[in-house]
Parts: structure tokens; C-alpha cells; sequence
């Protein structure tokens, strides 16, 4: 047992017991009594340390949950405070990709597939959570009703969403875009 570190496998041991409040405080006692023996003197501060930044980590987390977030500063500020200035974009429950949260830039996901997709902040604040359906993201065999341009025609081009999501009193515009096998999301901030 790695004595400066000694602390791990007995949270690690706890944090997969079924009744894992109880083997936490057992784990907890543990800890304490290792760390009264000089040989785990300095595991033991390791542990006080840890536990401190776990501490000061869950207070940013909470602060960055905050319900009332409503324009981009705020937005800006809660994620440059508590961890990176990030969206993470997961399928069914599985990270996609990683954006950063610049002002008045468009990134574009290609490849969306069905699910159910969350727009989660770095802090772990949930933006938005819905199914993006078949329907949302494939071109239909009649084209959708619509002419399909031709590469000659030099009229609006501009490509349409299926669906559009406005989060945070419009500072996030969330677009979804058909394609033939995949669609694609763009998210910009305003």
C-alpha cells in the first residue's frame, strides 16, 4: 500500500458498496486511524488536502448550477470560474464532442445520429435535454416538400433547420439540419 496515497483504495472500496453512505463514514473512521500512526503522517495531510479541494470543487460546481443564468456574462463567468469555458454535447448518455463557448462564433457537429442529446455546461449544469428524432435529421424520400436545388440555381441557398432550440433567453441558438444518412447541429452563442 502506497502510504502517502493510502486514502484511494479505501474511498475507492467504499464508493462501490451498496449502502455507500454507511461505508463512506466506516471509511472515513479508517482513514483517521491510519493516519494517527507516524508511517501515514503524510498520506494522512494528503488525504486532509484532498479533501479540501473536493470541498472548494463542489462549491464552484453548486455555484455553477445556479438556475437564474441568463445572458451570455453570466454564462461566461460561471464557466471561466468554475472549470473551462466548455459545452459538451452527449448522445444517449455518451460525450460527442466538446465545444468552447465563444461569443458570436458557430461550430458545426456533423454526423448527428437518433437519441436523446443533453447540452451540458463544464460544471456539469444541464442547458437542455430532448430526443432528436429520424425525422429531425433525415432527408425524407420526397425531399420534404421542397424542391431540391440545383447546383445552377443562385437564389437563396441558405440550408433550413428542422428544428431550432433558443436556450438562456437567446444567448445559445441550437439548430438542427437534415442530411441524407446524418444530420448536423450547430450551436452559436448571440
Amino acid at each position: 500500500m502506497n502510504r502517502e496515497l493510502y486514502f484511494i483504495p479505501i474511498l475507492q472500496k467504499a464508493m462501490e458498496a451498496g449502502d455507500v453512505k454507511t461505508a463512506l463514514k466506516e471509511a472515513f473512521y479508517k482513514i483517521n486511524q491510519f493516519g494517527k500512526s507516524d508511517e501515514y503522517k503524510q498520506g494522512f495531510k494528503n488525504f486532509q488536502v484532498f479533501t479540501k479541494e473536493v470541498f472548494a470543487h463542489n462549491k464552484l460546481i453548486e455555484k455553477g448550477q445556479t438556475k437564474d443564468l441568463k445572458n451570455y456574462a453570466q454564462l461566461y463567468s460561471v464557466t471561466k470560474n468554475c472549470l473551462r469555458h466548455e459545452l459538451t454535447i452527449f448522445r444517449n448518455g455518451q460525450p460527442i464532442n466538446t465545444i468552447s463557448l465563444d461569443k458570436d462564433r458557430h461550430q458545426s457537429i456533423q454526423g448527428v445520429l437518433p437519441g436523446i442529446y443533453t447540452l451540458s455546461l463544464s460544471t456539469g449544469r444541464v442547458l437542455w435535454r430532448g430526443n432528436i428524432t429520424t425525422e429531425d435529421i433525415i432527408v425524407n424520400g420526397a425531399f420534404d416538400d421542397n424542391n431540391m436545388k440545383l447546383a445552377a440555381d443562385s437564389k437563396d441557398s441558405t440550408p433550413k433547420h428542422s428544428k431550432r432550440i433558443v436556450l438562456l433567453n437567446g444567448q445559445i441558438i441550437f439548430k438542427i439540419f437534415k442530411g441524407f444518412k446524418a444530420g448536423v447541429i450547430e450551436i452559436g452563442l448571440e
